[in-house]
């Protein structure tokens, strides 16, 4: 059970900084 929490927090985490570095690349462009 902690594992998968664990792992679902690792996933979201991944996921949000991805957004941000791309976000952070489409504004840099502009």
């Amino acid at each position: 059970m902690s594992y998968a929490s664990y792992f679902n927090n690792a996933m979201q985490r991944c996921i949000l900084m991805f957004l941000y570095s791309f976000i952070t690349n489409t504004l840099a462009w502009h």
